[in-house]
C-alpha cells in the first residue's frame, strides 16, 4: 500500500458519501446534510492516519434534483474534473458509496453508467472499492439470521452482483453513525486495505475518457433536441396548411423560401448528432418536409410535374407534385419555438479548457469517427508470421515481400465493410545480425516510430504468436520487452493475442475435436497468465488459405475483440519513458558489472602495495587515495542505479569495500605509537568529505562509515 494515499469519493445525494468520508480521516470536515445539499462544492482534506498519509476528496454529487437534467449534467461534468484537479497527483481509489438496505434502482444503474461515462469505462475494475453505509442497519437485520457482510455480498443477484463482480468485490460496510473508537478504526482499516496499490487515476486519463463525456452530452441533449424538433416540424406543417390555402404564387413562393430557410438552418444544426444512433429519428422527418417544400418550390417557379435532381448523399427521387397532398392539422406549439436546440455550454468550456477539450457540441467530431477508423499495430518475433497477419487482414499482399526489408515499418489503410482500417506492421522483436544493444535501441526506435505512424493512436496492440510451439523463456522475454515499450498495462488494456498456423490446429484437433477457445482455456503457466492478463482476447488465423470465407470470418472474429471506443496514443507511449530507461540500463548492466569488478581488483592491487611503505604518513594517504576513488565510483554508480534490485550486489561490494578501506587507515594510524595524533586526526579526516549516502553507518555516528577522532 501506497505511503500517500489519495481517495475520491462519489455516489448520490443521501447515500452518506460525505459522512464516509469524515469517517475515513476520523473528523468531521465535510459537510453533510441539506447545508451540504444547498452549497454544492467538492472539498478535499489531507490528513496523517494512523501513520498514513490519507487525502480524501469530497466529489461530484451524482443525482443531485434542482435543476433541469442538461443544467444537472453540465454541473456534474464541472464536478468531474475539479474532483480529478483536486486529488493533482491523481487517486488510488474511487470511493462509490451505496446505503445498504435499499433496492438497486434503475437509478442506481445509471448512476453507475455515469460514472464509467465520466472517469472511463473501466473506472471500477481498475480503482472502484464499494461502501455500503447503515452498516448499523445490517447489524439489526442479521441478528436473528447472523451472517458476515461477505456473505451477504455473495447472495446478491442480477445488477448489483454485476458492480460487485466488476470492482472484484471490493466492498466494505460503514457505520457512520458510530462513536465506538474501534469500529471506525476496523471499518477505515478494511476499506485501506483494498485500496489498489497500482499506478494512480490522472487528469491525463480524465482526458482520455473525453469521448465518453462527450457521446454522454450528446444522448442527454437528444432528449432536448428531440422534443423541440417535434414542436418545430408541428409548426412547419401548420405554415404548409396556410401556404395551400393561399392564392398569390408570389406570396407562396415567400412562404415556402421562408420555410426552407428554417428547415436548412434546423438541419445544420441536427448535424451534431450525425453518425450517433439518435440522428435517423431526428433526419428522415426532417429530410421529408425539406423534399415536400423544394418541390413546391419549383411549382411556384413556373413547374408542373417535374423530377427532383438528387442531393448529395441522396439517391434520385421521382415527385409529382400534383399528386401532392398537404400534411394534416397538427396542434399548435404548447410554448415557443427556439432553432437553437442546444444547451450552452460556456461555462463548462472554460473550466475545462485546460484538460484540453470542449464541452461545446458545435465543435465535437462525429461520434462514430473512432468506430469506423481502427488502427491495429502489429508486433511480434521474427518467423512468427506477423507481416502475413497483416495481410490477411487487409486482404492483400503489401508486407514483406521478397526484395523488401521485411524489418521496415510498413502501414496501409484499406475500407473493409464500410469500416477504415489501419494496420501498421510494427517492431521486430528479436531480430538477429546486430549485437544485442544495438538490436535494443534500434528496437526502441522501431516502436517509437511504430507509435507515429498510427498518428491519433492505435485501437488495439496484436501480438502474433505460432501455434504449435512452446512459450520458451523468448516468448516470455519478448512479451515483458513490449511492456517496457508501451507499458506495464499494454496487454491489459490494448493486446489481442493473435495465434498464426490455424491449419496445424486443424489437423491437430481431427481425431479429438475441440474449439480454439477450449485449447484456449486449457492452457497453463505462463501462457495461460498472458491470456488472462489478454482477458481471453484471442484469435486463431490461418494465413496460407486461400478461403475467402475463411478469411472473412478469421478477421471478423479479430475485429470483434478489438475496443473501438479508446486509443492508446503518443502520450502514453511518452509516460511509458521510464520503462524504455530501465530495459536499457538492465541489458547494459553486465557490462557496469564487469567493469566495478575489475576496478576493485585494481584497488586491491594497489592496498597489496602498502605493505612495502614504511611510513605511516604513506599508508594512511594511500588509503585515503583508495578510498577518494571508490566512494566517486560508488556515487556515479548510485546516480545510474540507485532503486534497481539488480544492481544491489554491485552497489553493495562498493559500499563493504569503503568500510573496509575505513577500518584498515584507522588500524594503520594507532598501530604506530610515535605518530602525531593531531597528524593522525588530519589524515583520517581528509577523505571524509563528498562520502555518498549509502546508508551505513557505524554504531555511535551520525554519519557515513567515516569518522574522525577526537
Amino acid at each position: 500500500m501506497a505511503a500517500d494515499i489519495v481517495l475520491l469519493f462519489v455516489g448520490r445525494t443521501g447515500n452518506g458519501k460525505s459522512s464516509t468520508a469524515n469517517s475515513v480521516i476520523g473528523e468531521k470536515f465535510f459537510s453533510t446534510g441539506k447545508l451540504c445539499d444547498e452549497r454544492r462544492v467538492e472539498q478535499t482534506k489531507t490528513k496523517e492516519v494512523d501513520g498514513l498519509k490519507i487525502t480524501a476528496v469530497d466529489g461530484t454529487g451524482i443525482g443531485d434534483t434542482g435543476s433541469d437534467m442538461n443544467g444537472d449534467l453540465q454541473d456534474t461534468l464541472q464536478k468531474a474534473e475539479h474532483a480529478v484537479q483536486l486529488c493533482e497527483s491523481g487517486f488510488n481509489a474511487l470511493i462509490f458509496v451505496m446505503t445498504y438496505g435499499t433496492r438497486f434502482t434503475k437509478q442506481e444503474k445509471d448512476t453507475v453508467d455515469l460514472i464509467k461515462s465520466l472517469f472511463g469505462r473501466d473506472i471500477f475494475r481498475r480503482f472502484g472499492i464499494i461502501v455500503m453505509t447503515r452498516g448499523d442497519q445490517f447489524e439489526m437485520d442479521t441478528e436473528d439470521d447472523p451472517k458476515t457482510f461477505d456473505q451477504w455480498c455473495k447472495e446478491q443477484t442480477g445488477d448489483i452482483r454485476i458492480l460487485f463482480q466488476e470492482c472484484d468485490n471490493k466492498i466494505v460496510i460503514f457505520n457512520n453513525k458510530s462513536s465506538n473508537i474501534d469500529t471506525l478504526i476496523r471499518q477505515r482499516q478494511k476499506l485501506l486495505n483494498l485500496v489498489p496499490d497500482t499506478n494512480k487515476y490522472s487528469l491525463e486519463e480524465f482526458n482520455q475518457a473525453s469521448n465518453d463525456r462527450q457521446k454522454l452530452l450528446i444522448g442527454y441533449s437528444f432528449l432536448e433536441a428531440e422534443t423541440q424538433n417535434k414542436y418545430f416540424l408541428q409548426d412547419i406543417d401548420q405554415q404548409l396548411i396556410r401556404v395551400t390555402s393561399t392564392k398569390g404564387t408570389k406570396q407562396r413562393h415567400k412562404m415556402l423560401t421562408n420555410i426552407l430557410s428554417d428547415l436548412q438552418q434546423m438541419e445544420t444544426v441536427q448535424k451534431i448528432f450525425k453518425g450517433s444512433e439518435y440522428y435517423n429519428s431526428l433526419w428522415t422527418p426532417l429530410q421529408t418536409r425539406l423534399l415536400n417544400v423544394r418541390s413546391q418550390l419549383r411549382i411556384t417557379e413556373g413547374g408542373g410535374s417535374e423530377k427532383i435532381e438528387e442531393e448529395k448523399g441522396f439517391k434520385r427521387h421521382s415527385v409529382d407534385v400534383t399528386d401532392s397532398q398537404p400534411y394534416r392539422s397538427l396542434p399548435s406549439p404548447s410554448r415557443p419555438l427556439s432553432y437553437n436546440i442546444l444547451p450552452s455550454y460556456n461555462n463548462t468550456s472554460t473550466a475545462i479548457d485546460d484538460a484540453h477539450y470542449s464541452l461545446s457540441l458545435q465543435t465535437l467530431p462525429p461520434a462514430s469517427h473512432q468506430v469506423n477508423n481502427q488502427v491495429l499495430l502489429l508486433v511480434g518475433r521474427t518467423g512468427s508470421g506477423k507481416s502475413l497477419t497483416a495481410n490477411s487482414i487487409i486482404g492483400e499482399q503489401v508486407f514483406g515481400k521478397k526484395g523488401e526489408d521485411s524489418s521496415l515499418l510498413q502501414k496501409y489503410s484499406v475500407d473493409i465493410e464500410g469500416s477504415k482500417i489501419t494496420v501498421v506492421d510494427g517492431t521486430d522483436i528479436g531480430d538477429t545480425g546486430s549485437d544485442m544493444n544495438g538490436d535494443l535501441q534500434d528496437t526502441i526506435r522501431k516502436a517509437e516510430t511504430a507509435v507515429q505512424l498510427c498518428e491519433s493512436g492505435f485501437n488495439a496492440l496484436i501480438f502474433v504468436m505460432t501455434y504449435g510451439t512452446r512459450f520458451t523463456k523468448q516468448e516470455k522475454d519478448a512479451v515483458d520487452l513490449i511492456k517496457s515499450l508501451f507499458g506495464k498495462d499494454i496487454f491489459r488494456r490494448f493486446g489481442i493475442i493473435v495465434m498464426t498456423r490455424g491449419d496445424q490446429f486443424e489437423m491437430d484437433t481431427e481425431d479429438d475435436p475441440k474449439t480454439f477457445d477450449q485449447w484456449c482455456k486449457e492452457q497453463a503457466g505462463d501462457i495461460r497468465s498472458l491470456f488472462q492478463e489478454c482477458d481471453y482476447r484471442l484469435a486463431l488465423f490461418d494465413n496460407k488459405t486461400e478461403d475467402n470465407q475463411v478469411l472473412s470470418r478469421q478477421r471478423r472474429d479479430l475485429l470483434e475483440l478489438v475496443q473501438r471506443d479508446k486509443r492508446y496514443s503518443v502520450h502514453e507511449f511518452t509516460k511509458a519513458e521510464k520503462g524504455r530507461m530501465d530495459i536499457c540500463l538492465l541489458q547494459e548492466f553486465p557490462k557496469a558489472e564487469t567493469e566495478s569488478k575489475s576496478f576493485l581488483r585494481k584497488i586491491d592491487s594497489k592496498l597489496h602495495d602498502i605493505k612495502a611503505m614504511k611510513a605511516v604518513k604513506d599508508r594512511v594517504e594511500l588509503l585515503n587515495h583508495c578510498f577518494d576513488e571508490v566512494n566517486d565510483y560508488e556515487k556515479r554508480m548510485l546516480e545510474k542505479y540507485k532503486g534497481y534490485s539488480f544492481a544491489q550486489g554491485l552497489l553493495h561490494n562498493l559500499t563493504l569495500k569503503k568500510m573496509e578501506l575505513d577500518a584498515k587507515r584507522r588500524n594503520e594510524s594507532f598501530a604506530d605509537i610515535e605518530a602525531d595524533p593531531d597528524e593522525r586526526t588530519s589524515l583520517l579526516t581528509k577523505g571524509s568529505a563528498g562520502q555518498a549516502d549509502t546508508g551505513f553507518t557505524r554504531p555511535g555516528s551520525s554519519k557515513c562509515c567515516i569518522c574522525t577522532l577526537s
